[in-house]
């Protein structure tokens, strides 16, 4: 998604999945659709740290 969109002049970004205040919350082991502590939040943060 991130991908085909980025270029986009009306792309400003999206709201992903809920991020909780406990930061143990996610990991490997929780099977849930949050990003928190797992591979995922990685390739986020790659795409929104870009300058280009």
């Amino acid at each position: 998604m991130l991908e085909a969109f980025w270029d986009k002049p009306w792309f400003y970004g999206m709201y992903w999945w809920y991020w909780g205040t406990n930061e143990r919350m996610g990991g490997s082991t929780d099977r849930g659709f949050n990003i928190q502590n797992k591979p995922a939040s990685d390739v986020v943060k790659l795409w929104y740290s870009k300058t280009e």
